[in-house]
């Protein structure tokens, strides 16, 4: 059974009013100009161009066109400059897929192979002597994002289901960074005690280097979920549309420069993408009141 959420708590009312104040109607993506690849904040800006420097010159020899690379103030911001048509592909998570999708129509393209199979987790220090959930209570929990699924969504609803307790009736303080490398540095620095972060790009962080293993510790890890997706504007060229999806799902390890590329994007290749798979998702959505119900 889905967690039955019958009024909107205090997070759901805050995002619910930034999205529907912030987007607007969508306009006509022109023939001029480059192409717009806005990708969702979840970690620091200087970061994500890096690791998408190698995939944007393979697009602009791909397509022919110049590639823009935006990174957005926030969640709620790539999804109203997406609706707006700003941007001609969004690299959406789970829950701003579905926005998008629902306020002007995104279609899915592609999706690498980690996103089909995503999990979260909620790390606490090494040093703190608690070892079970149940202890943590009144404790200072740190989420990254209110749209962020692997940072927000789905680790609350799996935390509910898993321990009987919405996270603000269980710890003390609920607080939410705005992204996953801000909220593990909170959990190190001892702002928060607890801090639920994609397990992906924790790993990412461990292997590249970032984060020393020895500081923190996993205590929860969610379910498998699907998450995160390339989407194009209903707007974009089928033509220009085609060209990325099939430039994407061609990438391979074997080749050098493909297996750059992928590493870089944190994945081993890229799979295609449908509406369904997503399904589980959207029920959760509805069942928490993110996404309408109609």
């Amino acid at each position: 059974m889905l967690l039955r959420v019958r009024s909107r708590p205090v997070w759901l009312m805050a995002i619910v009013a930034m999205v529907f104040t912030t987007a607007c109607g969508p306009s006509q993506v022109g023939s001029e100009g480059p192409l717009t690849i806005g990708v969702v904040p979840d970690q620091a800006p200087e970061r994500i161009a890096q690791k998408y420097e190698s995939l944007i010159d393979r697009l602009e020899t791909a397509t022919g066109h110049e590639v823009e690379l935006i990174v957005p103030a926030d969640y709620a911001d790539l999804v109203a400059r997406f609706s707006a048509g700003d941007i001609d592909i969004g690299y959406f998570g789970g829950v701003t897929y579905l926005l998008a999708r629902d306020q002007v129509g995104a279609e899915p393209l592609a999706m690498r192979d980690v996103d089909a199979r995503f999990t979260s987790v909620f790390l606490t220090r090494s040093s703190d002597e608690r070892t079970t959930v149940e202890e943590f209570s009144g404790a200072d929990l740190g989420f990254v994002s209110e749209f962020s699924t692997s940072g927000h969504l789905m680790p609350r609803h799996h935390f509910t289901l898993e321990f009987g307790a919405t996270p603000e009736d269980h710890f003390g303080r609920v607080s939410y960074s705005g992204a996953h490398d801000r909220a593990i540095e909170w959990l190190v620095d001892g702002t928060v005690d607890v801090a639920a972060v994609s397990t992906p790009i924790f790993n990412q962080f461990v292997a590249d280097g970032i984060l020393d293993p020895a500081l923190v510790r996993v205590l929860y890890e969610t379910p498998i979920y699907v998450d995160y997706v390339f989407a194009g504007s209903p707007n974009l060229s089928e033509e220009t549309a085609a060209t990325v999806r099939d430039t994407l799902l061609g990438l391979a390890m074997a080749d050098d420069a493909d297996r750059a590329i992928l590493l870089d994007l944190g994945a081993t290749r890229f799979l295609h993408a449908f509406p369904r798979m997503w399904n589980e998702l959207e029920a959760v959505s509805r069942d928490l009141g993110l996404i309408d119900a109609g």
